[in-house]
């Protein structure tokens, strides 16, 4: 479409434009022929798009071939186009701009009269000014900013003028170059992202005389954290702070950023004047912004420093700044809380001030007043190891009226008697409370933790404790169809002991998963609709007459009680899947029904218990069967019937249900009828012959062969050999597979051995102790070992490569999966060490299978000396980690993934982000930031390249750029585009031959590919590395961002490596 027929509405607005070196004939020319020529807007690349779009701007419209010639008038070198002309459509504001000239040192001056919209970004490429009317985005904008300056040695002078991007983007992005501000307002930026008015980055400069710079807003995923006061200015980590400055003007928010990746660098600036009502300022003794102030006023100065947790927000005031509020460290006498940078007297205080997603940590013991959650935020409470006692008797500390608030961290909460109480922590309403790990010691009031109205409960560990009624209790008010209106109570784990009842449940839903349940009676049911899978029940009270009460339990010393009655909505729904329910002195199970109503039936399809389930109990199906040991277990229970074929054919059988000892009757035919609700060992004797032992789990003959004795030996006797200390049966397995199980009565060692068809093995060594041995094994003679101990904690884990799996990977080029899986962990303290032979002289790549491998995987190299070393070059695959080894080497596996607010778990890049800043490839903007949208400079791409392929280690950023001079990739802080990061890692790849084959033409501009970056291209196409944009361009010209660069080396890496 022509910009002509977009801006058609527009017409009969002005723009003035002054140029100081042409004629006035020769201004008439060159108008004349900048007549109006077709452009669209670019669209973002499908693979590598962010808010940042490579190329999305205003197409330039045809220069003129004819160049004007500079004339002299009056002493003056002047050009007055038509006497102030005026223009009036958006399209002729785009053709002053690019046709500004670049020999006045000032540029030229464009004046905007009136309102003109426009709907992508205008690019600077020449020094010029704007002043004059408003500049503002159209509803049909599509585009990071209004104003986009990405030129070195450039200025952009905004006078009184209006930028206005409408919430459609952010309002000016620099990346290179110099902003002045004389005088414009600046607002309506908005984003996803963490910049929204002025975005300086790289090598660029900004000043700042007059004007405000206000009312823009950030993504909603940055409103919590710090960088919400970049909303109106963010001065990038390579911002060159010398030459930046605030003289004077209103500035809302500024954001001064830096971190390692810019020691050298930094961001930074120097104030002399103005208003600022929010200032935060990075720094650190190691690296950091620089911040001058010599004058102005600042009313919240915010400065970070690096305390060893990471960058978090401190609040210091500065000398000499006229500082007008805001909170300081010293606001707050012995604080009890923090929120981010800010401490709270009380924790009502921190609750209030917390925001969606932020934490409120602990600081100190403390004495507290109820707290009301009641405004829908989402937030933590890390409990940080202190103790938070009710301030009054019986008193509630945290009432959750809505929204969801999660209890966490070494903590307890505690209070004084109270039989009024309601519980030290309560959810109300339509609130959610999540109690993670803590301590609850509610011996002093009446409950734990209660729940009303529809409000949710969740408990996932942690410990409560509540002597004289329920650990946790829910209410009855509410229920409805369904259960829809009533409270949801889940446990999935936890120690919860109570007085009376361990867990009283009225109505609603209340579902066990796992944990530990106690108390007089251990769960007591009246209503609603209860779902156990797992988790330990026990009643420990005397056993008592069941007597209803109508608010609340008479204990009865059941494990389970349910109660079918009128409170409120009649009798509960209960299904029992699994779980262990006990009573030292009642039912472990029992049933209760007020007058006219019928007890619970058919609700048990699972699980052990301490007293046998009443029949009516039990679903159709199942059955509870003694376990000899004091217990019943529930399950789909069936006989079987098992026959024995013997040599000799007079030899004695004998069978004992292993599960309760006791000795199985044949029946009159010999056979043997059995249940698989049990186990059994099965010993065949003949005198003179050596007795055989096995195990009978299925129907059917078993045929029992025996040997003669040794000579010499006497009776049932052995005297020398194994054979009589040791039994062995094999089994065939279904899927052709044989299994050898050896067991040595002696010491009690049980060896399994399984041989499959493919000539792989497996074998498991169970000793007496509870030692767990597993050794699988390849049909290449390749080994790995995994031993645990009774706890089934890991104690050693090795793998040795044959030479034949060596030699077999080698030839092939795939890696050798070891036969042994490794658990990953966050920290290489808690990561076991995987001990792995290779054949001497031999470099192969091995594939050690995780669990549950993540894109952090990264794999660490333990030395003999303990010393450990990130591998880099090490691949995350599917079910693994990849990586080269020569000699013997000792491995740990952990997931090193970085958390960026602007990079959320299943983003677009996310992957790759993970990958690269787990093997610290890539490192973020800070240690919670990794600023998606900024540009790359070709000296961090010559590291990035170096480390991919292990030429250059992650702390030596000097070898970086050697490697890349020596190979003739151009280095230096000029933002590299996608072509020279191609060539980087096509460089680090080796420079393999290219396969001219690979079609290229469905790409709109192969044509343009330069010859020197043809086989990179080839190569990274092939690879999939390079996948163009959604309208088919590969856009070699165009410079990366940091998240793009991310995603290209990320691709790369699993390609080099």
């Amino acid at each position: 479409m022509l910009f002509a027929e977009k801006y058609e509405k527009y017409f009969g607005r002005s723009l003035f434009i002054k140029r100081k070196f042409l004629s006035v004939l020769l201004a008439l020319s060159l108008a004349l022929s900048l007549l109006p020529t077709a452009a669209l807007a670019e669209e973002a690349p499908a693979d590598e798009s962010d808010d940042k779009p490579a190329v999305e701007t205003v197409a330039e419209p045809r220069e003129t071939e004819d160049e004007a010639v500079p004339q002299e008038a009056n002493g003056e070198v002047m050009l007055v186009a038509q006497a102030e002309k005026t223009i009036s459509t958006s399209e002729e504001l785009v053709n002053a701009i690019n046709n500004a000239s670049d020999n006045a040192s000032d540029g030229d001056t464009i004046t905007v009269s009136g309102e003109i919209a426009i709907d992508a970004p205008l690019v600077i490429k020449n020094t010029v000014s704007l002043t004059g009317g408003s500049i503002v985005a159209s509803d049909a904008f599509k585009g990071f900013s209004l104003v986009d300056l990405e030129t070195a040695d450039k200025t952009l002078t905004l006078g009184a003028i209006t930028l206005d991007a409408k919430k459609h983007g952010a309002v000016v992005y620099c990346n290179a170059g110099k902003v002045i501000v004389n005088g414009a307002i600046i607002t309506g930026g908005k984003t996803s992202t963490y910049v929204a008015g002025v975005y300086m980055t790289s090598n660029s400069q900004f000043e700042m005389n007059s004007g405000s710079i206000t009312g823009n807003e950030v993504g909603n995923a940055w409103q919590n954290s710090y960088t919400k006061y970049a909303a109106d200015l963010w001065i990038g980590a390579n911002a060159n702070g010398a030459l930046t400055a605030i003289n004077g003007g209103t500035i809302g928010n500024i954001f001064v950023n830096a971190n390692e990746w810019s020691a050298n660098n930094p961001g930074g600036f120097t104030m002399t004047g103005g208003e600022v009502t929010n200032l935060c300022v990075e720094y650190d003794s190691g690296y950091g912004g620089a911040f001058t102030y010599n004058g102005g006023t600042i009313e919240n100065l915010y400065i970070s420093t690096k305390d060893g947790t990471g960058n978090n927000i401190k609040v210091k005031p500065v000398a000499g700044v006229a500082y007008k509020g805001g909170q300081t460290g010293t606001d707050v006498t012995d604080p009890v809380a923090q929120v981010g940078n800010k401490t709270y007297a009380t924790l009502a205080d921190a609750v209030s001030a917390v925001q969606d997603g932020e934490t409120i940590t602990l600081l100190n013991d403390f004495n507290s007043n109820q707290v009301i959650a009641n405004d829908g935020k989402n937030f933590t409470i890390d409990m940080n190891g202190k103790t938070v006692t009710a301030s009054e008797n019986g008193q509630t500390v945290l009432v959750v009226q809505s929204g969801i608030v999660t209890v966490t961290g070494d903590g307890k909460f505690t209070g004084t008697a109270s039989e009024t109480a309601r519980g030290l922590l309560s959810a109300w309403n339509t609130g959610t409370l999540i109690f993670n790990n803590s301590t609850i010691d509610a011996n002093g009031v009446y409950y734990g933790i209660t729940a009303f109205d529809t409000a949710k409960v969740e408990i996932n560990g942690g410990m409560i404790t509540a002597a004289q009624s329920a650990a946790v209790s829910t209410n009855g008010s509410a229920n409805g169809e369904n259960f829809s209106n009533g409270t949801a109570l889940k446990i999935t784990e936890g120690t919860l002991t109570g007085g009376n009842v361990g867990v009283y449940v009225p109505a609603g839903t209340f579902e066990i998963s796992g944990g530990t349940i106690s108390g007089d009676t251990g769960v007591a049911a009246k209503g609603g609709k209860l779902t156990i899978t797992g988790g330990t029940i026990s009643g420990t009270g005397a056993k008592s007459d069941f007597e209803h009460n109508g608010n609340g339990w008479n204990s009865t010393g059941d494990g389970l009680a349910i109660e079918s009655c009128d409170y409120p909505y009649g009798s509960s729904t209960v299904s029992i899947q699994n779980a262990t329910i006990t009573s030292k002195n009642a039912k472990a199970v029992a049933t209760y029904a007020t007058e006219g109503k019928t007890e619970a039936y058919k609700f048990i399809s699972g699980g052990t218990f301490s007293t046998e389930p009443d029949a009516s109990y039990l679903k159709d199906g199942y059955s509870a069967k003694d376990m000899g040991n004091g217990t019943y277990k529930v399950g789909q229970f069936t006989d079987y019937t098992i026959t024995f074929k013997t040599t000799p054919a007079n030899a004695v059988v004998s069978v004992i249900n292993k599960t309760t000892n006791a000795t199985v009757t044949p029946n009159a035919d010999g056979s043997y009828t059995l249940n698989t609700a049990y186990t059994y060992e099965y010993t065949v004797s003949a005198s003179g012959y050596v007795s055989k032992s096995g195990t009978a789990t299925a129907p059917g003959e078993i045929t029992v062969t025996l040997e003669r004795e040794a000579s010499g030996s006497s009776g049932g006797s052995h005297s020398s050999g194994s054979s009589s200390n040791t039994t062995t049966t094999t089994k065939k397995n279904s899927d052709g597979s044989t299994t050898t199980t050896v067991t040595n009565k002696s010491t009690g060692t049980v060896t399994e051995t399984t041989k499959r068809t493919d000539g792989s093995t497996s074998t498991v060594e169970t000793k007496k102790n509870g030692t767990v041995t597993e050794t699988n094994k390849t049909s290449g003679g390749t080994t790995g070992t995994t031993v645990t101990d009774k706890s089934g904690n890991i104690t050693s884990i090795s793998a040795s490569v044959s030479t034949a799996d060596a030699k077999e990977a080698n030839k092939t080029g795939d890696s050798m999966t070891l036969p042994v899986e490794v658990p990953m962990e966050k920290n290489t303290k808690d990561a076991p060490t995987v001990k792995i032979t290779v054949p001497s002289n031999t470099t192969v790549k091995v594939e050690i299978p995780v669990e549950k491998v993540t894109p952090g995987a990264v794999a660490v190299i333990v030395d003999s000396k303990g010393n450990e070393t990130l591998v880099p070059t090490s691949v995350v695959m599917e079910n693994g980690v990849e990586l080269k080894l020569n000699g013997d080497t000792n491995v740990k596996i952990i997931d090193n993934a970085k958390t960026f607010v602007d990079v959320p778990v299943g983003s677009t890049f996310y992957n790759e982000i993970a990958s690269m800043s787990a093997r610290e490839i890539m490192v973020g903007r800070s240690e919670t930031v990794f600023d998606l949208y900024s540009g790359v400079t070709l000296n961090q791409i010559s590291n990035v390249a170096g480390r991919i392929c292990g030429a250059v280690s992650v702390d030596n950023y000097q070898a970086g750029l050697e490697w890349a001079a020596e190979r003739g990739l151009a280095t230096g802080d000029k933002s590299a585009t996608r072509m020279q990061v191609l060539l980087a890692l096509y460089v680090a790849a080796g420079s393999p031959a290219s396969d001219v084959s690979v079609d290229l033409s469905h790409f709109k501009d192969a044509a343009n590919v330069p010859g020197e970056a043809l086989n990179a291209v080839l190569w990274a196409v092939q690879n999939g590395i390079l996948k163009g944009t959604a309208d088919g361009l590969l856009n070699l010209g165009v410079n990366v961002t940091r998240g793009q660069s991310a995603a290209l080396a990320g691709r790369a890496l699993k390609v080099i490596s």
